[in-house]
């Protein structure tokens, strides 16, 4: 992302990112939990063992957001929160734990 906004290594990408509307790692995978998480909202998730960190992880992501996302279709809903997530250019998972929705 770098050489493409032509940012010298030394300063922040985040802003890179966002402009070129490119997911960070951290995004990228939230995404996925939240995915995972939104195609799996009917189970309750009792067959599953309590090493699975990242189906748990993805469902507490999944329970801050809005209702009025929850109820999308899956591709809208995917298209919304990429959208949310290329806007907010968050370098790690805890930033969106923080963030308000």
């Amino acid at each position: 992302i770098g050489v493409l906004a032509q940012v010298p290594p030394t300063f922040s990408y985040r802003e890179s990112f966002k402009n070129y509307k490119i997911l960070t790692l951290p995004c990228a995978y939230i995404l996925l939990l939240l995915v995972n998480s939104y195609k799996h909202k009917s189970s309750n998730f009792q067959h599953l063992h309590d090493h699975s960190t990242r189906i748990r992880g993805g469902t507490r992501m999944y329970n801050m957001i809005p209702d009025s996302l929850k109820k999308l279709d899956l591709n809208p809903f995917k298209n919304r929160m990429k959208n949310f997530l290329m806007i907010t250019g968050l370098y790690s998972v805890n930033e969106y734990f923080c963030h308000k929705f």
